[in-house]
């Protein structure tokens, strides 16, 4: 609210209807101090399996025969890539076919928070997902990733380009596929906070998750570190309560 506030006596200073003097004044406001509890949360191993998981296994109702092995393999593969690069769900639906390199497993990101471009590199374990995607998605220009229909069509845009995922639509996989998977709902940025607190927790040093993960600043990856929790769970599992139970 104070930052909403400090920009709307700005644009007055702008356009003239405050002085200087009285802008000064005005946002002269000490900030809220404190830390907002994280949104979000971390997936365990056996969750992201079982969503991938979800992906593979053909519906068994008839009423969901529809979905389709095209459009499963496309949320195997978008998923995959969620949580091997950490991508931001905008940056994910961005990319373009010529953007990945499927030899290398080389992303280029162009539209970063920002504005900020880099380059992000797969795990060699993503790769199949991708290839499998591919292979149905066909080789020309265009989205990384279309909408698909539940019979398996690709759709295609009035002028017959590849019609790309909408934000609202990375959302409707993740929780189509989390539901299937009987895991707890979950965000596209939980598989991103997911590959954070996985790499540091694998050793990854933070400066360097900082820059794959395209932070402004290193206290922001820090915010993903569940290190020092897993720290904190240990210590407290030394103590023992003596509580007795009373009798009836």
């Amino acid at each position: 609210m104070l930052s909403a506030l400090r920009g709307v006596l700005k644009e007055a200073w702008h356009s003239g209807q405050l002085g200087m003097e009285e802008y000064r004044l005005a946002v002269d406001v000490e900030p809220v101090r404190g830390e907002s509890e994280s949104r979000g949360r971390d997936l365990s191993p056996g969750e992201l399996q079982s969503l991938l998981e979800a992906c593979a296994r053909a519906p068994q109702e008839i009423r969901h025969r529809q979905d389709s092995v095209i459009r499963r393999r496309r949320d195997a593969s978008f998923l995959s890539l969620l949580y091997g690069s950490g991508l931001r769900r905008a940056e994910a639906v961005a990319l373009e076919l010529a953007d990945l390199d499927q030899i290398t497993g080389q992303l280029r990101v162009r539209q970063g928070k920002g504005r900020k471009p880099r380059p992000v590199s797969l795990p060699a374990s993503a790769l199949p997902s991708l290839q499998d995607w591919l292979q149905v998605r066909g080789d020309e220009p265009g989205p990384l990733f279309s909408a698909v229909i539940k019979n398996g069509r690709l759709v295609r845009e009035p002028d017959g380009r590849l019609q790309g995922l909408s934000g609202s639509a990375a959302w409707a996989i993740c929780k189509e596929r989390g539901r299937k998977a009987g895991i707890r709902p979950l965000a596209p940025h939980d598989l991103r906070r997911s590959w954070t607190g996985d790499l540091l927790e694998a050793g990854v040093d933070l400066a360097t998750v900082q820059k794959m993960a395209g932070h402004a600043s290193v206290s922001t990856t820090g915010r993903y570190d569940r290190r020092d929790h897993a720290v904190q769970l240990k210590a407290a599992g030394q103590l023992q309560v003596p509580y007795v139970l009373p009798d009836n």
